[in-house]
């Protein structure tokens, strides 16, 4: 594919699917290229061939860089929740230990064994598995 056809929309299509976390092969599909030409284009910009080349490689890697930001706080947590709901005992652990080691300022009153919460879940699996009740 010649540059005439992987036009600048194109490219910026490309770029938003790649920082939304789409492959570069799927995105590349997607906004009506092929992965070659993708990569063609950024080794262009990487070498300095051309200055449009070198700023769709720039943005490449900018959009990739924000495709893996790292979770908040409150991202981990609310995926700990998740799993812990679903019956994962570590996930369950994680959030406990999470729990104690905040301030006391914001703690709640703790249930009277701080581990009855991990054995009810462990429990309500064990019977989930075997199909009881």
């Amino acid at each position: 594919m010649d540059a005439n056809r992987f036009t600048a929309q194109r490219r910026a299509h490309l770029l938003g699917l790649i920082e939304g976390g789409v492959s570069l092969e799927e995105a590349a599909e997607r906004a009506g290229t092929t992965p070659k030409t993708v990569r063609r284009w950024a080794l262009r910009g990487a070498y300095g061939e051309d200055a449009e080349a070198g700023a769709f490689a720039d943005a490449l890697e900018a959009a990739r860089v924000r495709a893996v930001a790292p979770l908040t706080e409150s991202d981990l947590v609310r995926v700990l929740e998740g799993a812990a709901r679903r019956g994962s005992i570590r996930a369950a652990e994680l959030l406990l230990r999470r729990l104690d080691s905040r301030p006391e300022s914001t703690r709640r009153d703790p249930p009277a064994d701080p581990f009855s919460t991990v054995d009810e879940m462990f429990a309500r699996r064990r019977r989930e598995q075997i199909g009881a009740p």
